[in-house]
């Protein structure tokens, strides 16, 4: 990743949305230097700010995980 950390934010695969938690990621991306990158789950909410993607494979999430430079499992936030 070249030095540039990564904050993963995952949402898991239940239907349930979280607009207002991608919303507030989204928004305050733009102040940080770091690579957002949400796994926006069954949220209609379309980051402008952070790569996305709704669901992810098995193999696509521990690669993202793998990025990360700090997992904070607890949170399920990687920073």
């Amino acid at each position: 990743m070249g030095g540039i950390f990564v904050i993963f934010v995952t949402l898991g695969t239940q239907k349930f949305q979280m607009n207002r938690l991608i919303k507030a990621v989204d928004e305050m991306a733009p102040g940080y230097s770091e690579e957002f990158f949400v796994q926006t789950g069954s949220s209609n909410y379309t980051p402008r700010n952070c790569s996305y993607k709704d669901f992810m494979d098995a193999e696509t999430y521990n690669k993202k995980i793998a990025e990360c430079s700090c997992c904070d499992h607890f949170y399920y936030v990687c920073l």
